[in-house]
């Protein structure tokens, strides 16, 4: 392993930014970056530094054939080195700040706000994006579309302000941090090795019981926190995976009965694995665990393609089933029916909208009363009360039931579907002569009618009494407002009593 790769992992390993490390070597930052990246070589009493900081051997750190310090790439993708990096640039930026003059911190305050209202315009290609996805995804059913829209809303949402904090720490620090450094002249010590070592000996020392301990603390506690969100947008990936188990183990019972969508097969096993790759993501952030970019991107391309192919096979499947807009012939339909003597003033409900009324002038004296409707689902009666006749439908089943389900899936494996909705509509006809017909009628409409008048006799009532409670109110206030007034005036002749006391108590303590 080379020396460049060794100084590397020893400086990290050791949570100490480049600058930090400089510091204690009394180098500028620019010759560890150069030592790190191969360019040059340090000095041998920089070396012996090292090797005191790192607590290792000389020959550990030069000689190449050792290979003890294997470099760990669990490392490069831990994401705990995000906060020393954090912390590297904050360290930066305060050396920065106290050599800066009032004239440079005013200008670096004014480029930076140009750039945040740069990155705010930047907003606007990702509305643009949400919207368009939002209008495919509003032909969705009304609770699917809410929670695609919010799932997709949240995503946009963080990338765009992912992206936006890595633009503008990437422009800060080039911009600024790597130009200042570069121009910065720092005049390296010209010390004997003992005092070198003394120095370093107490920089050691004070890194370790001072310095950044509360923007260390400070960072550890924001990573706590992100960590609990990203645990908290785990929770709908994994309950989508249980609920796409299911749903495949629901596809596979369904084989068996000859309901075969290839496609929705596809698509739930596709989904599972995109759901399965978040769900890894997000608790490999959560525990810092490695992350296969490879396999990472493989399992990506592989779910999105297959979503892709499910999509168009399921499209393929659904234009090959017929849909018909009527019941199956297989469902055969009830008839309840009742008879009735005709009567002069007989009144029929009549507020259902698929009445049919059948003209019979065979049949003066009587009416006939018929209810179409599907047994299994719904239940109607006919009765008769004075002068009333009642069509009433006692209970509507939901359609969601074992034997709906049953009847669905036979119609699948027909490659059918039919139009369930009328397993709950009926059919209600009433026979008779026309001349009843319309005394029915008549009956109806002058029961309405005195239905209405009696309705605005009531609201009228209701206003006489509203009136004459107003009429009360106004005059209660009224006495209450002449009530303070007599009151006020009790007070003011209790007050002249008391003064008149006053002047006769006066007089006589004069005698």
């Amino acid at each position: 392993m080379k020396f460049s790769e060794k100084l590397q992992k020893l400086r990290k390993e050791n949570n100490y930014s480049q600058e930090q490390l400089a510091d204690m070597l009394d180098v500028s930052r620019q010759s560890v970056s150069k030592w790190e990246s191969g360019q040059t070589y340090p000095e041998m009493d920089k070396l012996l530094c090292m090797c005191k900081i790192f607590k290792c051997t000389l020959d550990d750190l030069t000689n190449d054939e050792i290979t003890d310090f294997n470099i760990s790439k669990k490392q490069k993708n831990n994401f705990t080195n995000i906060i020393d990096e954090l912390l590297d640039i904050i360290n930066r930026s305060l050396n920065m700040f106290k050599k800066m003059n009032k004239k440079n911190i005013l200008h670096l305050i004014f480029e930076m706000f140009i750039l945040v209202i740069l990155l705010c315009l930047f907003k606007i290609p990702f509305t643009r994006l949400y919207d368009l996805i939002s209008n495919i995804f509003s032909n969705f059913p009304i609770i699917l579309s809410n929670i695609l829209s919010s799932i997709f809303n949240l995503i946009i949402t963080v990338l765009y302000f992912i992206l936006c904090i890595i633009i503008f720490v990437y422009i800060y620090k080039v911009r600024y941090l790597d130009k200042y450094d570069n121009i910065e002249e720092i005049q390296n010590l010209n010390t004997n090795s003992r005092q070198n070592e003394k120095n370093i000996d107490n920089k050691i020392k004070y890194k370790n019981n001072n310095e950044f301990k509360i923007f260390k603390i400070l960072g550890n506690i924001v990573m706590i926190f992100i960590k609990f969100f990203a645990f908290f947008i785990s929770i709908p990936f994994l309950f989508s995976s249980i609920f796409l188990f299911a749903a495949l183990i629901i596809s596979i019972i369904l084989i068996f009965k000859k309901v075969i969508f290839i496609g929705i097969i596809i698509g739930i096993i596709s989904s599972i694995l995109l759901n399965i790759l978040i769900l890894e993501l997000i608790f490999n952030f959560i525990f810092n665990k490695v992350i296969n970019a490879k396999r990472t991107f493989l399992i990506l391309i592989i779910s999105l393609s297959g979503i892709g192919i499910a999509s168009g096979i399921t499209v393929l499947d659904i234009t090959n089933i017929d849909y018909i807009d009527s019941v199956n012939s297989n469902i055969k339909p009830y008839t309840l029916t009742r008879e009735f003597n005709m009567e002069d003033n007989l009144i029929i409900n009549n507020h259902y909208d698929n009445i049919e009324y059948l003209e019979d002038n065979n049949m003066q004296d009587n009416i006939i009363i018929s209810v179409e409707y599907y047994k299994d689902y719904s239940k109607y009666n006919i009765e008769k009360n004075d002068n009333f006749i009642y069509i009433g439908n006692n209970y509507t089943k939901s359609l969601f039931g074992k034997d709906f389900f049953n009847m669905m899936i036979d119609d699948l494996s027909n490659k059918k579907i039919y139009n369930y909705n009328k397993l709950l509509y009926s059919k209600i006809t009433i026979r008779t002569s026309k001349e009843n017909i319309i005394k029915m009628q008549d009956n109806l409409n002058k029961y309405y009618e005195e239905i209405q008048n009696r309705e605005d006799e009531y609201n009228n009532e209701i206003s006489e009494y509203e009136n004459v409670i107003n009429n009360q109110e106004e005059k209660i206030y009224n006495l209450e407002d002449e009530n303070n007034k007599l009151e006020e005036k009790v007070k003011e002749y209790e007050n002249k009593i008391q003064e008149y006391k006053d002047k006769i108590n006066s007089l006589i303590n004069i005698e």
